[in-house]
């Protein structure tokens, strides 16, 4: 969970937008909680977003904005299916 929050706040912090930076930051909280129940299911969940990252970051690296986005959208995609299989399976009840 460490590692994940990590890449996000450090791709936040890359876009310089203030804004973005401060919503983000408000919903620190809310944001683990919910890696912490996604990464309590099945392991291809934090493989597969691990492999989303990797994409992400070298889409950045090569300043390949619209290859960011897609990647970006696609591991956003995967993340609502990993919140919807928790709520399915009711580990969103056992954290809260």
């Amino acid at each position: 969970v460490d590692a994940d929050v990590g890449f996000h706040n450090a791709l936040v912090r890359a876009t310089h937008n203030p804004v973005l930076i401060s919503v983000t930051s408000s919903l620190q909280d809310l944001l683990i909680k919910s890696r912490e129940i996604t990464f309590r299911g099945p392991p291809t969940g934090a493989t597969r977003a691990l492999n989303a990252h990797r994409s992400i970051y070298e889409a950045v690296k090569a300043k390949d904005a619209e290859g960011a986005a897609s990647a970006m959208h696609r591991h956003l995609q995967e993340t609502l299916q990993d919140i919807e299989i928790a709520i399915r399976e009711g580990r969103l009840e056992q954290k809260l």
